[in-house]
Parts: C-alpha cells; structure tokens; sequence
C-alpha cells in the first residue's frame, strides 16, 4: 500500500485487491499509458518481498499471438504476477471469435496458472468508447487524456461528471503536463504524472520491451 499526492494537496491510499485487481488506463497516443501501467508495476513491486516477488508480463495485442500470451500466463513461477494487455481499442470493437476467448481467458486467468497467487491486470486502450466495459469492471481507472466534451458522457459512469469537466479543463489547458484522472477503488483524484526513467518489461510475449 502506497500513497500519492493529488492537486488540491490531498491523499487517497492505494490498495491492491487480493487475488485479482484490474486496472484500466485510457487516454489517446503519446499520454503516457504504457509507461505509466510500468510506474505502476514499480510501485506494486515495491511491497513485495523476495519470497512473494513479482513478475511482470507486456502483451501488446496481435490477434495472432493470443496463444503465445497465455502460454506465458501458464509458465509464470512467482508469487505474485503484474499482467499489461496493451492497444485492446480494436480488440473490444471487434469481437471475433480470437477476441472472446482472449477476453474469456483474462477473465479466468487465475484458473490457467494456480502458482500465482496475487494478480494485477492493466488493460490499456486509446478512447473511452472501447474502454467502457473494462471501465465498469475495473476495481481502478485512470484517464490520461480528455480532449472532447462529448467524452464526459461516456465516462460519467466511472467518474463524477463534474471531476471529468474539471479535468477537462485542466487537461485542455496543460496538455504537457501529463494529467491523470484515477477513480482508486472510489477514490477519485487528479494527479501531474511524471515520466520515470526508461524501464522494463521482466517478460514480453508481444510489444518493445522497454518504455
């Protein structure tokens, strides 16, 4: 359990859920969702000891590779495993019958490999519209852009509707300094992330290896 600093000076605790947490991470290209799910695995990573260490696995989605993917979702060894599902936009769009079992086995996943015993799952997409199932599933969400008004609808179901102008004002205005809008289990806040230095991925199926 960490703590992070909001805008208006004041602090939510962020808790992982045991055994699954899902997170999901929203925003249009270059606001910093992937390397901000890797910050993330850093801080998750940072309560684990080296008995119940942490393993993190990147799958940037390719239809092709979804069984490659969960053959390393079977192969994992440790305690805990820290799982990214990258560019799911067109995965929730375009349910194929690939699709649906890669959702259908995300969903399982705690069943394909019973030697982790604690999961984090950050699914990523790139616009609200897409994102609104795992929105709705999502013990913790987290906008890193919103650029139209007429995104606030769509995502009222997440978030206070007037957070989301807030942050839209606020986004629009500082587009630079990387806003974030995150609902932590109910506890809504907006925060200035900062880019860390380059990291990386313990495991790859499918995506760069470093952020």
């Amino acid at each position: 359990m960490s703590t992070v600093s909001l805008v208006a000076d004041t602090e939510f605790k962020r808790v992982w859920l045991k055994p699954l947490h899902t997170v999901n991470i929203t925003g249009i290209m270059g606001t910093g969702k992937t390397t901000l799910a890797r910050y993330l695995y850093s801080l998750y990573k940072m309560g684990r000891t080296r008995r119940y260490q942490a393993t993190s696995l990147y799958f940037q989605y390719d239809r092709d590779k979804i069984d490659d993917f969960f053959e390393a979702v079977e192969a994992l060894e440790s305690y805990a495993a820290f799982v990214v599902l990258d560019d799911l936009s067109f995965a929730t769009t375009h349910l194929d019958k690939p699709t649906r079992e890669l959702l259908h086995g995300v969903a399982k996943i705690r069943h394909r490999n019973r030697r982790v015993k604690r999961w984090v799952i950050v699914t990523i997409v790139h616009y609200s519209k897409a994102a609104l199932p795992f929105l709705r599933l999502a013990a913790t969400k987290i906008l890193t852009s919103l650029t139209s008004t007429e995104e606030i609808e769509t995502l009222r179901e997440a978030y206070p509707v007037q957070v989301l102008w807030d942050y839209y004002h606020l986004y629009t205005r500082e587009p630079t300094r990387h806003w974030i809008l995150v609902n932590w289990l109910g506890q809504i806040g907006i925060s200035s992330f900062r880019r860390p230095r380059r990291r990386c991925w313990d495991i790859v199926v499918n995506g760069p290896r470093c952020v």
